[in-house]
């Protein structure tokens, strides 16, 4: 059981690397449009072609895989669009409701990867919590001695994971957050304010993604 438990999060985490990607690609291209530069996207169209395999065998419901379509589709509009101001009110106006139901597919995911952990713990302390007293011998006292400092290592690692998962849930819901203060502020935001705060995201993203990576 637990190893079938094991391989469906990592199916869920190809999920998310895909999604992370696809929004991650869709926070650059908004701060590239922004921008008064031109910009060549042939290499962000790569990008989101080889993103869209990581969906193959998803663990996604039918509208959060829709949401990456559509994301995913807008993205492509905006890589061949010669009008980058309206392409930036356009992605952010068409993309928000796709943006939501991503980052929300991301943040249960992290809640799925959390309880698993919690059962993991629980499973694996619980264990020892049975076990120990019955090797508070004299003849077993350097077994005794060796679990314990086991446990507390354990203890430990699980403390952080923890930690991680609290983080990735707190980033996730910081970018929903900011991706609405955008679309609420952007008859009024100057493009630096707009390339400062999408920078912002994009690295909290990316931040996250490795976290969980370490796992």
């Amino acid at each position: 059981m637990a190893k079938e438990n094991d391989a469906k999060r990592h199916a869920a985490y190809d999920d998310f690397v895909a999604i992370q990607k696809a929004v991650v690609l869709y926070m650059q291209t908004l701060a590239a449009l922004a921008s008064a530069d031109r910009y060549d996207f042939t290499p962000q169209i790569s990008t989101l072609g080889t993103g869209l395999t990581g969906l193959a065998k998803t663990t996604l419901v039918q509208n959060q895989v829709s949401a990456y379509t559509g994301l995913t589709r807008l993205l492509t509009r905006a890589f061949t669009s010669h009008l980058q101001k309206e392409s930036v009110e356009t992605m952010v106006r068409e993309g928000d409701a796709d943006v939501r139901v991503l980052l929300e597919a991301m943040i249960g995911m992290t809640e799925v990867y959390a309880a698993a952990n919690e059962n993991e713990k629980k499973t694996v302390l619980g264990f020892f919590e049975v076990a120990l007293p019955l090797a508070d011998r004299p003849q077993d006292r350097l077994l005794y001695t060796l679990a314990r400092a086991h446990v507390q290592g354990k203890t430990g690692e699980y403390r952080l994971i923890d930690q991680r998962f609290a983080l990735a849930r707190e980033g996730l819901s910081k970018v929903a957050l900011g991706h609405q203060k955008l679309r609420e502020n952007l008859a009024t935001m100057s493009s630096s304010e707009m390339r400062h705060m999408l920078s912002g995201y994009v690295r909290d993203l990316n931040m996250i993604r490795a976290g969980l990576t370490a796992d």
